[in-house]
C-alpha cells in the first residue's frame, strides 16, 4: 500500500524543473515590469538557474514533508539581496516569489493551476508597509 509521501515523491520525481523554470522566468518576464529591463543573457541563466533550484528544494521538501531548513534558505535570501543591490525593487522580487509559487503547482503532472490568480490581484498585499518591513528585515540579516 502506498501512503500519500510515496505518491507525491513519485509525482515530483516526474516535475521537468528546467521546462516549469523556463515558464517561470517567461512569466516574469511578461508580468513584472522590473524583469523585462533585465538582459535576456542574465534571465536564461542566472534567474533561469536559480528558479531551477528553489523549484527543486521546493519539490524535495515537499516530498519530504519537511520545512524548508535554515541552510537551505540561505542562498534564496543570498539571491533576492543581491536582486535589492541590483536595484530590482522589493515588491517586483516578492511579485517573483509568488508567481513561483503559483507557477509551480501546474508543473507537476495533471496539475491544473487551480487557484492562479491574475497578476493584478492581491496587491494590496504587496504594498502593505508591515510585510515589506518583515522582509525587509529578514533579507537583511
Amino acid at each position: 500500500m502506498h501512503t500519500d509521501g510515496d505518491l507525491l515523491a513519485q509525482i515530483v520525481r516526474r516535475v521537468d524543473l528546467v521546462e516549469v523554470a523556463r515558464r517561470m522566468v517567461a512569466v516574469f518576464h511578461a508580468e513584472i515590469p522590473a524583469y523585462r529591463t533585465l538582459p535576456d543573457t542574465m534571465l536564461q541563466g542566472e534567474i533561469l538557474d536559480i528558479a531551477q533550484r528553489n523549484l527543486g528544494m521546493f519539490f524535495r521538501t515537499l516530498a519530504d514533508a519537511r520545512p524548508l531548513s535554515d541552510e537551505e534558505l540561505k542562498p534564496i535570501c543570498e539571491s533576492a539581496r543581491q536582486r535589492a543591490a541590483e536595484g530590482l525593487p522589493l515588491e517586483d522580487l516578492l511579485h517573483a516569489y509568488r508567481l513561483g509559487g503559483r507557477l509551480g503547482w501546474p508543473g507537476a503532472p495533471g496539475g491544473r493551476g487551480a487557484g492562479r490568480r491574475p497578476a493584478r490581484e492581491g496587491h494590496e498585499r504587496r504594498r502593505d508597509p508591515a510585510r515589506r518591513q518583515a522582509v525587509h528585515a529578514r533579507l537583511t540579516r
